[in-house]
């Protein structure tokens, strides 16, 4: 099956998943009563291959405040090449947020020797993916994880598994103009 992009929201079984519009006037996130309390920030360094460092990976649960009663998760992942001596390229990221959604994203993201980037970044202050819950009121049961999958500039693959703790938070404090190419999820 060929990834579907997304322009703005496809629907994936109990989830559905929306792509950033960042505008100005986007409706701002509130907590509620009910929130979970946020976690601490992993620690750097997640996990590593050797090529492929994940420095972090969490899922952002937040609540818009236009009295829309849904819950939506946003991946965040932030990885490092750490050979030093080729590129490599993150071919595609298994999101599984347990009691919503399994999704496979395609990322394509290069990464430099020795460089950081984020893998989903943040435009016009909005996430560019963000998986909302099927129904209102319906939450997350359990700890997400990520499969990072990559392949070297050698041709070498690997894959890396990491937890992705929730952390209750809102949409991003930063405003970044320009394109941002979002990855595409479709479902597993």
């Amino acid at each position: 099956m060929r990834p579907i992009p997304i322009l703005r929201v496809l629907t994936i079984a109990a989830a559905t998943v929306s792509a950033g519009c960042g505008s100005p006037t986007s409706p701002t996130p509130v907590t509620s009563t009910q929130a979970r309390v946020a976690g601490p920030e992993p620690s750097p360094a997640v996990t590593s291959s050797g090529f492929l460092r994940i420095d972090r990976a969490v899922v952002v649960e937040y609540q818009y405040s236009f009295g829309d009663a849904h819950w939506y998760y946003a991946p965040q992942v932030r990885v490092t090449e750490t050979s030093g001596t080729g590129w490599l390229q993150v071919t595609g990221i298994d999101v599984e947020i347990p009691g919503l959604v399994v999704s496979t994203c395609v990322a394509g993201e290069v990464v430099a020797a020795g460089k950081t980037i984020e893998l989903f970044r943040e435009t016009y202050g909005d996430y560019p993916i963000a998986f909302r819950a099927g129904a209102p009121g319906q939450r997350a049961t359990g700890e997400p994880r990520f499969v990072v999958r990559y392949q070297q500039q050698d041709g070498h693959s690997g894959a890396l598994t990491v937890p992705a703790p929730l952390t209750l938070s809102g949409l991003p404090d930063s405003y970044t103009g320009g394109v941002v190419e979002a990855p595409y999820c479709r479902p597993r």
